[in-house]
């Protein structure tokens, strides 16, 4: 009986330990369902994603950007094959140890990286981040050797640009950069990501759309690694379209090298339909350095430079005209009968108004004076006394008409629009009345007035081609990859001045013998093989006073140099705008330049119709 009642007890006692060990079993079942659940059911969308992500990627393939030629289809810009060093986040087993391992092909900046790739695991873990752009071929070779060492780690070949003539048209061609979170922001960059390079500056800005063409991709499938084992499907990028410019590239060559260590500006142009022949802006850059990304150093070198060297002179300096303003002060004079043409004031090298003398570069003066010889030999106190009589406001109008201070409409981002001031300006401003004396500067091309000199150019041409506004232009036409035409880019988008003949014909004789009278500003530069007229210019930078009284004659105070010209005089089919900041002298520093321009031109161009 004992027995069987002990028997019963340590059944007991075996029944209940089974029933708590079956009771956390079945709990353990319950919460791996639970988990299954949550895992197949409430976040299944999730993890089947994380899972085709393992296993097929959607890689970005980008596309070969347009080239840009010039005009006679000189290639200008290009493409080249570039091998860029990317990291996918998700791949990496330990951050750290791939940099470090990383580091021993090539420098890098360990804390940058890391927390790039940091960044990246967290926004898109599963999207490439570039850590160096165009390695050399050895480094990749070596990389794709240790790949077992360098998990997550990958070489894209992408289509980098590569500029065939660095610095010789670098502020017309412009150069690319890497995005920024501001421009991403933009509608027109919506398909673009970080890392990405869009045009920063120059025809590559301008024209970005026509350029960049459209991403494709392709459907791979990777391995644990993430190395692609097969491709499965794959839409191919669109390259960009293809730019031709009205730029003549061995004219464009030409004019760089005229002005050799000289800072400042040229600009060449189709008087009568606004295409731009060259367009030089001094010193210049190498457009190379921006693609692959420049050191610090060499940007701040860049920035600091007093010449500044990424400033577009052409478009963005704002120069005072000097004394090739007389042009639109002696057309405004006959135009609003201030003065005839045979009209004569006497210069005796200095000129007293209000409670001071008001001087001519002549110091012995230049006699009586009528308004061609004023042109000719540019006799200061001649448009003192002719700018008095038409006053500021009939002065301001007629430098508007002629295009100065507006932007020219050219297809380049940031022109600047230089200054015409009037007396309304001066009341708004400063909140008092404009002087006469101001005026007096001002029909010298002084003061407040400012020009670019690609303004100038466009002055020019409005005496050149007898009396038109013309708006200039760089592209002529967009083509697709096999060479046809998309777009035609040609126009002549011109306003008509219906200034009266006469008086234009008589600044064209005046502007003829500036350069061909042997008592012209400009008469040493004349040339032997085409007739060629013009203007000198000299703008101060500081007062005559401040200048005269300088002993050491510092660079930075010296004044700029002008040159306007066009030719041949008859029917002219070139018309050219040159600034030497601090030149001092248009007839000895601008003229030269502008004379052997225009003779290049014709020689390689022009042949049956040099006159």
């Amino acid at each position: 009986m004992a027995v069987f009642i002990e028997k019963n007890l340590e059944s007991e006692w075996f029944r209940k330990r089974l029933n708590i060990l079956l009771f956390w079993i079945a709990l353990a079942f319950f919460l791996l369902l639970l988990r299954l659940f949550y895992l197949q059911v409430v976040n299944g969308n999730y993890y089947r994603q994380l899972s085709l992500n393992n296993r097929i990627r959607l890689k970005r393939l980008s596309p070969a950007r347009g080239l840009i030629y010039d005009r006679d289809h000189k290639l200008l810009v290009d493409n080249v094959p570039s091998f860029n060093i990317v990291i996918v986040p998700k791949d990496i087993v330990s951050i750290k140890s791939v940099v470090e391992n990383l580091k021993s092909f090539f420098p890098l900046n360990n804390k940058k990286i890391i927390k790039k790739i940091k960044s990246g695991l967290i926004r898109a873990p599963f999207e490439p981040v570039v850590v160096a752009k165009d390695v050399d071929r050895r480094i990749v070779a070596r990389i794709e050797a240790n790949r077992f060492y360098l998990s997550g780690v990958h070489v894209y070949v992408e289509p980098k640009r590569y500029y065939l003539y660095p610095g010789v048209a670098s502020h017309v061609l412009g150069y690319l950069g890497e995005i920024d979170t501001k421009d991403l922001k933009q509608r027109d960059y919506k398909q673009l990501k970080v890392g990405d390079s869009i045009g920063k500056s120059g025809i590559e800005k301008q024209y970005e759309n026509i350029l960049r063409g459209k991403y494709g991709g392709a459907q791979v499938e990777v391995n644990a690694r993430g190395q692609v084992r097969k491709v499965l499907s794959k839409v191919s990028p669109e390259p960009g379209h293809n730019l031709n410019l009205t730029i003549d590239f061995e004219l464009q060559k030409y004019a760089v090298k005229l002005f050799g260590r000289k800072a400042g500006a040229a600009v060449a142009m189709n008087p009568y339909t606004g295409a731009v022949l060259c367009m030089v802006s001094n010193p210049s850059y190498n457009e190379n350095l921006f693609v692959s990304g420049m050191t610090s150093d060499k940007w701040r070198s860049l920035l600091k430079n007093p010449e500044k060297p990424l400033e577009n002179k052409a478009i963005q300096g704002e120069y005072p005209p000097g004394s090739i303003f007389k042009i639109v002060v002696a057309l405004a004079g006959l135009e609003e009968g201030a003065v005839k043409r045979k009209d004569q004031f006497i210069c005796s090298g200095r000129y007293y108004f209000g409670d001071r003398y008001f001087r001519c570069w002549n110091s012995y003066g230049h006699g009586h004076v009528n308004l061609t010889r004023a042109l000719i030999e540019s006799c200061d106190i001649y448009f003192y006394k002719l700018g008095y009589k038409l006053g500021i406001d009939n002065i301001a109008l007629y430098a508007r008409k002629f295009g100065l201070g507006s932007k020219t409409g050219l297809d380049l981002p940031n022109e600047e629009s230089g200054f015409i001031p009037d007396s309304m300006w001066k009341k708004k401003r400063f909140k008092s009345s404009w002087k006469g004396g101001e005026t007096l500067s001002a029909a010298i091309g002084q003061g407040y007035d400012l020009v670019t000199p690609l303004q100038a150019a466009v002055m020019i041409s409005v005496v050149a081609n007898g009396g038109e506004l013309i708006r200039p232009f760089l592209v002529k036409s967009v083509t697709d990859t096999h060479g046809r035409e998309l777009k035609s880019m040609k126009r002549k988008d011109t306003i008509p001045l219906k200034f009266d003949k006469k008086n234009i014909d008589t600044i064209k004789k005046a502007l003829y013998r500036v350069v061909n009278s042997p008592s012209g500003t400009a008469y040493k530069m004349r040339s032997g093989i085409i007739s060629i007229s013009g203007k000198t210019g000299t703008a101060q930078v500081v007062s005559s006073e401040k200048h005269k009284g300088n002993k050491r004659k510092k660079k930075d105070i010296l004044p700029h140099a002008w040159f306007v010209a066009y030719a041949p005089v008859k029917h002219p089919a070139i018309a050219v705008a040159v600034l030497v900041e601090h030149g001092e002298h248009g007839a000895s520093a601008a003229a030269p330049i502008v004379n052997k321009i225009i003779e290049k031109y014709y020689e390689n161009r022009n042949k049956d119709v040099l006159r």
